[in-house]
């Protein structure tokens, strides 16, 4: 059984570097875990997440990316949205840290 405030997070595996690279932005959640790799199109992630609604069994980052003329793209956390264990959608926490943003060269 997960401990409170663990959700996962199923990304695709063509995106798992991108992921990782970006995963700081998704603070005060900290990666507790990655699922072995059985199916070839998605990773699993475990997150603590500290401010994670009550039932929370999943998370979704929603991300945004924005090209600069430079070749660099800025990468910002727009919102989590939470899905309890039977994938109904939850109301965010009241208390949701503001998005944050990150530079990267693009590739």
């Amino acid at each position: 059984m997960p401990q409170p405030h663990t959700v996962t997070l199923t990304v695709s595996t063509e995106l798992v570097e991108a992921f990782e690279a970006h995963a700081h932005l998704l603070a005060p959640a900290t990666i507790t875990g990655k699922a072995p790799g059985t199916d070839p199109y998605w990773c699993t992630y475990y997150l603590h997440h500290p401010s994670a609604p009550p039932g929370a069994a999943r998370v979704c980052p929603i991300w945004q990316s924005t090209w600069q003329g430079s070749g660099e793209s800025t990468v910002s956390l727009l919102y989590l949205e939470w899905y309890d264990q039977a994938g109904r959608p939850l109301p965010a926490p009241p208390a949701a840290p503001a998005p944050a943003a990150a530079h990267a060269p693009a590739h």
